[in-house]
């Protein structure tokens, strides 16, 4: 009895370790299974990785960076940059503005020269060669009233001048029944122009003036005659009633300058 109870337990006990082999052996094989699904994965993910790289590396190289639009430039200073084949300070040949100005002392007054627009001569006070141009007008009308008035030299000067930049000569001549001015207190000083009308043969002008605190302006008519400007009429002294003030310079180009040599 005793031999037969302990065969049967080995007899019993063998089936369980036979079943307990069997689960081991199955959980290994689900353990390699799985490994070898993860393992196939991530080299899955890999290669997506490496392919999704390769294209953005490709989508920055220097071919595909040359087909983007180039960026704008932003100048630093704030300037425009001059349109191409421009030249920058090149003079508007549609503007009235006399360019590369010289202010003169002439006289006790002050007057200006342009390198542009003129006068090229100034012959014993009197100025000629002005530019048959806007600015020729503005700076044959700013010469010869001042020549005649605020920057009136001597007697003699102005009566040339009477005679060879005004029309008609002899009425300007017979004007001239006063001096150049003595008191540099009472000097007028340029400060702008208005172009009233403008044809090649005649322009019409209010020249502004800064006289004893306040603004003035002389009405100006500017006659094309042989090859040069002339003044119709004279100025008068400079307490020309005609001289009517102004409250300030709306619709005037401003135009003065302080003289930094003596001229003629």
């Amino acid at each position: 009895m005793l031999l037969r109870l302990d065969g049967g337990r080995r007899n019993d006990s063998a089936p369980d370790g036979d079943d307990d082999g069997h689960d081991e052996n199955s959980g290994s094989r689900w353990t390699k299974a799985g490994t070898t699904c993860a393992v196939i994965f991530g080299a899955i993910l890999l290669s997506s990785v490496g392919i999704i790289a390769w294209t953005r590396l490709s989508g920055d190289s220097p071919n595909n960076a040359a087909a983007a639009p180039p960026a704008a430039s932003v100048p630093a200073t704030g300037q425009v940059p001059a349109p191409a084949g421009s030249a920058s300070g090149t003079a508007d040949p549609t503007s009235p503005i006399p360019t590369q100005v010289t202010w003169l002392q002439v006289g006790l007054g002050a007057l200006p020269c342009s390198a542009t627009a003129g006068p090229t001569t100034i012959r014993a006070g009197v100025p000629a060669g002005f530019a048959h141009t806007q600015p020729g007008a503005v700076q044959a009308a700013i010469q010869i009233l001042g020549r005649l008035s605020w920057s009136a030299q001597t007697a003699a000067s102005m009566h040339a001048v009477a005679a060879s930049s005004t029309m008609p000569a002899a009425q300007a001549v017979a004007s001239l029944t006063y001096g150049p001015p003595t008191d540099p207190s009472v000097i007028p000083q340029v400060a702008g122009f208005q172009i009233v009308t403008y044809s090649p043969t005649q322009a019409v002008m209010n020249i502004a003036m800064r006289f004893n605190g306040t603004l003035r302006v002389l009405p100006t008519t500017m006659q094309w005659s042989g090859d040069d400007w002339k003044l119709a009429g004279a100025p008068g002294p400079l307490s020309q009633t005609s001289w009517a003030a102004v409250d300030d310079l709306t619709g005037y180009i401003l135009f003065s300058g302080q003289p930094t040599k003596a001229g003629d």
